[in-house]
């Protein structure tokens, strides 16, 4: 069985004024907190200890976007720094091969602030991704393309994101590829943990239905310093969703809250609603964003249009002659989400790191992720979860 082995990395916040000193709590909050130098050395050390084909590290590079901050990150990844304990730690990777694969976060959009304004000192030490771009590389005999989207936001304040339709293009991907998608802002959560509006994606939704439709293994993002993962499809989401649909507008959005508490994954959506107010399931709100923006489908109209979300439903019903089959296979297909949390975070308090696995058999992928949380004075495998 063939496999390729990914770090998922996320959030690293290197500090920029003093690479060894966490700055004075009477720096403004929320921005006080950069890493944390002995989890950082413990981290250099582990990823040495085993094997792995690519490292991923889904945004937050740094702590205010700053100059020297980015130079330190570039130095830990393809070179070497000096710790406190004046030992020399680094990775070496190789840039020319693609060892190691970014994305921006809104952290690195502050360009030495404290809120999002540009990416104009994150490019200067990493590529520029310019909406979105795909990196086509491979390990193990396995060829993989990384999807890589920026959903920095400047408009959004000191945390919201957006990633603009015009970056959503159609994957040329076949089964044998490994297809990943890496994005800072999280499209999904466990429900246990708090929710933060701010901390949102504008259009989660128009994002999130267009990655489902298409044929890929694995989204890997992070934000916020929780950590998540499971495999799922687009039909597993929409039946957590459509309870909502027997019960009462009001009565069912309270239930819809208690059901998200009990199960997993959560999501957040920003539907459009029908001229009655009321708002169309995800089922058929999925089905017409996938016609809208995947298949171009110029006719279409949005839920905005229509009276009721029922003569919604009609219409994008009426299209399902020509797109049906197409529609329920991307529908059925299991996708890996995976949100890791910071591994080096001086102000967090569940540090730690994902190590995915993805396995090959009979031209279908299948991913496995591996836990490893900071224990206080190591990273140590916790669980793993397929």
């Amino acid at each position: 069985m063939e496999e390729v082995v990914i770090i998922h990395l996320s959030d690293l916040h290197f500090s920029e004024s003093d690479f060894w000193e966490r700055p004075p709590e009477k720096s403004n909050w929320p921005h006080r907190s950069g890493h944390d130098p002995y989890m950082l050395i413990a981290l250099d050390k582990i990823l040495k200890s085993f094997r792995w084909d690519k490292i991923v590290i889904s945004g937050d590079l740094s702590r205010i976007g700053h100059t020297d901050s980015f130079g330190y990150v570039k130095n830990w990844l393809y070179g070497e720094i000096i710790a406190p304990n004046g030992q020399r730690i680094g990775l070496k990777l190789a840039e020319d091969r693609n060892d190691c694969i970014l994305v921006p976060g809104n952290h690195d959009c502050f360009n030495g602030g404290k809120i999002q304004h540009s990416l104009t000192n994150y490019d200067k030490c990493f590529p520029h991704i310019s909406g979105s771009k795909v990196i086509r590389t491979e390990a193990n005999g396995i060829s993989i393309n990384f999807h890589l989207y920026d959903s920095t936001y400047p408009k959004g304040g000191f945390a919201k994101g957006h990633i603009y339709p015009v970056n959503f293009s159609r994957f040329k991907t076949n089964d044998e590829t490994l297809d990943i998608v890496v994005v800072h802002h999280h499209l999904a959560q466990h429900p246990e943990h708090k929710r933060h509006r701010t901390l949102e994606m504008v259009n989660t939704d128009d994002f999130l239905a267009f990655l489902l439709s298409e044929n890929i293994n694995a989204v890997l993002f992070g934000h916020t310093h929780e950590r998540f993962f499971e495999n799922v499809s687009a039909e597993m989401l929409k039946k957590y969703i459509l309870i909502k649909r027997k019960y009462g507008r009001w009565f069912g959005s309270i239930l819809l809250k208690y059901w998200f508490s009990q199960k997993m994954p959560s999501l957040s959506f920003n539907r459009i609603p029908t001229k009655s107010g009321r708002f169309p399931s995800f089922d058929k709100y999925f089905e017409y964003l996938y016609l809208r923006d995947v298949l171009k489908e110029k006719d279409i109209l949005g839920p905005d249009k229509f009276k009721g979300p029922q003569h919604f439903y009609d219409h994008v019903k009426s299209f399902r002659s020509d797109y049906g089959k197409e529609i329920k296979k991307v529908r059925q297909k299991k996708v890996a989400f995976s949100m890791s949390p910071s591994p080096c975070y001086s102000g967090g308090e569940k540090n730690g790191f994902h190590r995915l696995i993805f396995r090959r058999k009979n031209s279908k992928f299948w991913c496995e992720c591996q836990y490893y949380k900071w224990d206080g004075n190591d990273f140590v495998f916790t669980d793993k979860k397929t």
